[in-house]
């Protein structure tokens, strides 16, 4: 069963890759330490934060992360106990995974955080400049232009300058 918690992305390139190593995970049994809860997850490619609360006697936080509902669980990063974040890189594009948190002690672990899903999207790779610029019409107070489109473009900006100034302005919708 999964939780939802937010995600943000703050960039539209999203460029992550493969699981690069497992890290043994803490071997003690389950005590009276709760679970952390999961509070946020942040992508800000080629990074993701996952932030959870911090539990009172905890001195380590284990996560660990899974690809699909089915993968194996990986311990991904170890944090001491005033942090209550991790950064973590390494998901491939356009894939489905988990992740999940348990605090730790000396003597005892918790349950692990139920698992969050975190669905990471296609890369997007910046478009490359528009090639053959042409005019198509020009008439009074009217230009109209024309170019073979770059891929990835998603939208133009254009802007003019008349000759007579340095300045420009955008124009268009």
């Amino acid at each position: 069963m999964c939780r939802e918690v937010p995600v943000q992305r703050f960039n539209r390139s999203l460029l992550l890759a493969a699981f690069c190593c497992v890290a043994p995970s803490v071997s003690a049994l389950a005590g009276t330490l709760p679970a952390p809860t999961i509070t946020s997850i942040v992508i800000d490619s080629p990074r993701v934060e996952v932030s959870w609360n911090l539990v009172e006697g905890a001195t380590r936080y284990e996560v660990q992360a899974r690809q699909g509902e089915d993968g194996r669980w990986q311990s991904w990063a170890f944090v001491g106990a005033k942090h209550n974040s991790a950064t973590i890189t390494g998901f491939a594009p356009s894939t489905q995974y988990y992740v999940r948190v348990r605090a730790s002690n000396l003597s005892e672990s918790s349950e692990f955080s139920p698992p969050a899903p975190l669905s990471v999207g296609q890369i997007l790779r910046p478009p490359s400049v528009p090639t053959n610029l042409r005019l198509i019409e020009l008439a009074y107070k009217n230009v109209v232009i024309g170019w073979d489109a770059p891929e990835f473009a998603a939208g133009y900006a254009i802007t003019i300058r008349e000759a007579s100034s340095d300045s420009r302005r955008a124009v268009g919708p």
